[in-house]
């Protein structure tokens, strides 16, 4: 049999404009891709925004406060050895177990001395008799003795107790963190649901970057997000990159950063 060659058909050729469509496409892609981490969620209400994390390092050394009053039921040796590489790099203070008292918080926060603060404590709604009262309270020490007279009048401290735990604590509420001076610092809350009580009070400060748990959150969830803080500050990166917003609770709730709303009129 003769086989008879077809003419062959000339090849279809894309125009220039559809070639430019696909390549941007690809690119916004792949951009979405790699930003993931860090684009902002912005917040439904409120004069503030979901902090952006970039990678930027550190243009300076950095005055860090360890604050860790979870150490006494909870301790965490690895948590404890990246504090002390930070050391190295930058100017860290720690405060650690029975050392982390409501007392020395309250001094923290009122001297503004640091460039990024990070809390590891319990915290749980307080318990108190006013319907006008309400949040939650950062745990210091344990309640052994009658102290802070003054400060439970004003509304500053709390005796609380954790929502699984026994024992009595002494705790500091979100009145404690209003009308200081927080501008420009991080202030980072590793506890359970500090997201929305502890946050109007530091950005209304002027806090360049607060976060913390919207909700409840379990021990080991919490020391992987504070693992992750550690080992960005080590290695040059914001603390919080690759962390807000993308980090889940087994109980539901997220990790968020939150800054000022930026004033983008012209």
């Amino acid at each position: 049999m003769v086989h008879i060659p077809q003419r062959a058909r000339p090849a279809r050729r894309i125009s220039s404009t559809r070639v430019k469509l696909l390549l941007l496409g690809f690119a916004v892609l792949l951009l979405a891709l790699g930003l993931a981490p860090i684009i902002p969620y912005y917040l439904p209400k409120g004069d503030y925004e979901q902090a952006n994390a970039t990678a930027n390092p550190p243009l300076k050394q950095l005055r860090i406060i360890y604050f860790d009053s979870l150490y006494v039921d909870f301790p965490n040796r690895e948590l404890l050895n990246l504090v002390k590489l930070l050391k190295i790099v930058h100017n860290v203070s720690v405060y650690l177990g029975e050392n982390a008292t409501v007392a020395q918080l309250m001094e923290i926060i009122r001297s503004g001395n640091f460039d990024v603060l990070i809390i590891r404590a319990h915290s749980a709604p307080m318990e108190t008799g006013s319907p006008f009262e309400k949040g939650i309270a950062i745990f210091g020490e344990r309640a052994d003795e009658e102290k802070y007279f003054i400060e439970q009048l004003a509304g500053l401290v709390r005796r609380a107790r954790p929502l699984w735990g026994v024992g009595v604590y002494y705790a500091l509420t979100p009145l404690a963190f209003e009308g200081l001076n927080f501008s420009n610092k991080i202030v980072i809350l590793l506890s359970c649901g500090g997201f929305d009580d502890y946050m109007p009070g530091v950005i209304a400060g002027g806090g360049g970057i607060y976060a913390s748990w919207t909700g409840f959150v379990s021990v080991e969830e919490n020391d992987k997000v504070a693992k992750s803080i550690l080992t960005n500050l080590l290695n040059g990166r914001h603390p919080l990159y690759g962390v807000i917003g993308v980090v889940d609770s087994q109980y539901g709730s997220k990790f968020l950063a939150a800054a000022p709303r930026r004033n983008t009129a012209q």
